[in-house]
C-alpha cells in the first residue's frame, strides 16, 4: 500500500490543499508546516500541520523515489519526479515534485516542493476582459517609477536608500570584494531588507546565512566533494529552480555555477544576490566571465561580459582600508 494515500488520510489539511484547485504549489521545508501557493496570490501562505513528522517526510521521499524508479539517500539527496495522479487522488493531474534530503539541507529537515497542474481552461475573451493586453509595447508604470527613483538616489549618492530600494525592487546584486573585507557580513545585512513574505532558497558550502523569512530553504554542498553527498553548486542551483523560489541566494560564486546563475537570471528569476572574490568591479566582470567560460560556454569573454551586464543591475565593491575600516569603495548601477 502506498504511503501517500495513508499520509493524506492522516493529514486532512494537506489533503485539502491537494484537492483545492486554487492551490497551485505546496512547499514543505521541514516537519509541522506547509506553504501553499494560491492562484493570484503574490506570496505563499503558511499552513500548520502538526502531524507532518520527519518520518512521514522520509516516507514520502522514499515512496516518490520508488514510483519514479529512482533512488534517494544521503549520497544522492536530490530527486526530481512526478507523483502519479492515482496517488494524489486528483484525476489526470500528476504533480511535479522536487525533494531534497540531508546533507543537502540541514539535519532534521527535508524539503519537498510540489507543483500542481492548472485546471484552468481560459479563452481569448478572458484575457481581453482581465486587461492582459493593457501594457503591450508600453513600459510598466511601477518599473519606470523605480528606475527613476534609483537613478535619482544614485545621483544624490544616497547609498543606503539606494540599496534598500534596489533590494525591494528585486534588482540583481553582486557584492564584490577581496578576502577579509566583510562582504559576507554586508550581504547578510542586505538580506534583512528583503520582503518578509518571500520564499528564499540559499546555496552555501557552510551555513552562514540566517534569514528572518520563515519560508526559506537552505541548500548545502561539500566544497571539494569531501562529504558523503557529491552534489555540486550547479546541482543545487538547478534543483532550486524547481522549488518555487522568490529569490535564489548563492553565498558565493566560485566556478561553473556562474553560468547557471546567468541563465537563471535570463529566464526571469530576479532578486538575485551573491558575493564574488574580486578587487574591483572591472575585475569582477572579468572573473565572472572566466567562470562562465569554465563551464564550456562558446561565447568569448567580451560577449559574456556584455551578456552579464544586461542581467546584473548593481555591483557593490567592498574594501579594507589601511586604518582597518571595512567599507564600500564603489557602487556601480547598470541602468537597463
Amino acid at each position: 500500500m502506498s504511503i501517500l494515500p495513508a499520509f493524506l488520510n492522516r493529514t486532512a489539511s494537506l489533503r485539502d490543499l491537494f484537492a483545492d484547485d486554487a492551490v497551485t504549489e505546496i512547499a514543505i521545508n521541514g516537519p509541522g508546516v506547509a506553504w501553499a501557493g494560491r492562484q493570484g496570490a503574490r506570496f505563499m501562505e503558511r499552513v500548520e500541520l502538526p502531524d507532518l513528522t520527519l518520518k512521514t517526510l522520509r516516507d514520502i521521499a522514499e515512496q516518490v523515489a520508488h514510483v519514479s524508479d529512482q533512488s534517494i539517500d544521503m549520497a544522492r539527496p536530490l530527486l526530481a519526479a512526478s507523483i502519479p495522479s492515482e496517488l494524489t487522488g486528483q484525476e489526470n493531474r500528476d504533480f511535479r515534485v522536487q525533494i531534497v534530503l540531508p546533507p543537502a539541507v540541514p539535519p532534521e529537515t527535508i524539503s519537498i516542493t510540489m507543483r500542481k497542474p492548472s485546471v484552468l481552461d481560459l479563452d481569448m475573451e478572458y484575457y481581453e476582459k482581465s486587461g492582459a493586453f493593457r501594457y503591450v509595447n508600453e513600459p510598466l508604470p511601477d518599473t519606470e517609477d523605480v528606475r527613476e527613483q534609483l537613478a535619482r538616489l544614485y545621483r544624490d549618492r544616497n547609498w543606503p536608500t539606494f540599496l534598500r530600494v534596489a533590494i525591494r525592487a528585486k534588482l540583481n546584486i553582486i557584492v564584490s570584494a577581496a578576502t577579509n573585507t566583510g562582504k559576507t557580513e554586508f550581504i547578510k545585512m542586505l538580506l534583512k531588507l528583503m520582503n518578509g513574505d518571500e520564499r528564499i532558497v540559499t546555496i552555501e558550502d557552510a551555513r552562514e546565512i540566517k534569514l528572518a523569512q520563515p519560508n526559506a530553504v537552505h541548500l548545502l554542498y561539500s566544497r571539494g566533494n569531501q562529504g558523503v553527498s557529491k552534489v555540486t553548486p550547479v546541482d543545487l542551483m538547478e534543483a532550486s529552480l524547481r522549488m518555487s523560489p522568490d529569490r535564489i541566494i548563492p553565498g558565493e560564486l566560485r566556478g561553473a555555477e556562474a553560468y547557471v546563475a546567468l541563465e537563471m537570471l535570463n529566464s526571469g528569476h530576479d532578486g538575485f544576490m551573491t558575493t564574488l572574490h574580486a578587487k574591483s568591479p572591472n575585475h569582477m566582470w572579468d572573473r565572472l566571465a572566466q567562470m562562465v567560460m569554465r563551464y564550456g560556454s562558446t561565447m568569448g569573454k567580451a560577449e559574456i561580459i556584455e551578456y552579464a551586464r544586461g542581467l546584473i543591475d548593481v555591483v557593490v565593491q567592498m574594501h579594507r582600508y589601511d586604518d582597518g575600516l571595512r567599507g564600500i569603495s564603489r557602487i556601480d548601477y547598470v541602468a537597463h
